[in-house]
């Protein structure tokens, strides 16, 4: 599907820690942006000029009507509700809605043996419905690596909790990684020029981090560095391990982060984004200062307990 431009009144369903950054952004961007809510009354501080309209996420003609006069959607849901997104597409291919940008944002359309790895069943499912639909409405995938607010809080570059690295390729394997902030602005910048995204993908980081640039952060700001347990681990014997969490119902983010830290250590795959769309989006790198800033606040405010979080709907 072609003519996607001129989009200004954009559909937010998904109000969490990363969807409360796309709306600024979206504001920021002049966009006139309309929160999608099973209940109006939950959400509080909302900026001005934000409309608000409550939905059963559930029905497609409570979604239809919620989108009717809207360009664009963008959703920011999270966990098992990734797998529920087709109602909502289907309600804005109704609606004449003209773009969509689905809850996807790690890796890109260009790292596809990634994204046949088990945590993206749901991810794939969703991307398939699009791609089925793509003569009905335009979509795409903003890929930002990992984020920075939640990977310190996983067992996957390193584990703060328990004080423990498992060193995989002796540390050094880069990853692309992105802040809130990067994602939210690569949605803007997508929506303000969708005739410039090439194959339903674009992909933005904020900087390359590696398992050992991390812990040396770490030890620089925990008040026990010598109590850390160190070890060298083979990446398949930690990705047979999430596998095995899976497998026994464990569909939480401790066991996708333990899947993914095997995946992506080992060297296996192509998780550090060669090529990116930064530069024509606007999207610069944060600095090693920052980087700190972010490792040091977990290490010494604590981490969040998104771990036993569930995120896939099923194994």
């Amino acid at each position: 599907m072609t003519n996607a431009s001129n989009i200004t009144k954009v559909a937010l369903a998904g109000k969490g820690r990363l969807g409360s950054v796309v709306l600024v952004e979206l504001l920021k961007a002049g966009f006139k942006p309309t929160v999608l809510t099973r209940s109006a009354s939950s959400l509080k501080d909302l900026p001005t000029g934000v409309e608000v309209r409550e939905v059963d996420y559930s029905s497609q003609e409570s979604l239809q009507q919620a989108l009717q006069g809207h360009n664009a959607v963008v959703s920011t849901v999270a966990g098992t509700a990734i797998a529920s997104q087709k109602p909502l597409i289907d309600a804005a291919i109704a609606a004449g809605v003209r773009h969509f940008i689905p809850a996807d944002y790690a890796m890109s359309l260009k790292s596809p043996e990634v994204r046949l790895l088990p945590p993206y069943t749901d991810v794939l499912e969703i991307e398939n419905y699009l791609r089925a639909r793509s003569d009905k409405i335009n979509w795409t995938i903003v890929a930002c690596g990992g984020f920075l607010e939640y990977v310190f809080d996983l067992p996957f570059v390193l584990d703060l909790q328990n004080r423990k690295i498992e060193i995989v390729n002796g540390g050094g394997v880069p990853f692309s990684t992105s802040e809130f902030y990067t994602t939210a602005k690569a949605i803007a910048g997508v929506l303000k020029q969708p005739g410039r995204v090439i194959d339903h993908s674009i992909q933005v980081h904020a900087m390359l981090i590696t398992q050992k640039m991390a812990f040396e952060i770490v030890k620089k700001y925990d008040s026990k560095p010598q109590s850390w347990t160190v070890r060298e681990e083979d990446g398949d014997v930690i990705f047979e391990k999430g596998l095995n969490m899976l497998k026994s119902g464990q569909l939480t983010m401790e066991a996708v982060s333990t899947v993914m830290a095997g995946a992506i250590w080992s060297g296996k795959y192509k998780v550090a984004f060669e090529e990116t769309d930064n530069e024509w989006l606007g999207i610069g790198m944060i600095t090693q200062e920052r980087l700190e800033e972010i490792i040091k606040s977990k290490v010494l405010d604590g981490i969040s307990a998104i771990a036993t979080d569930q995120i896939v709907s099923s194994f």
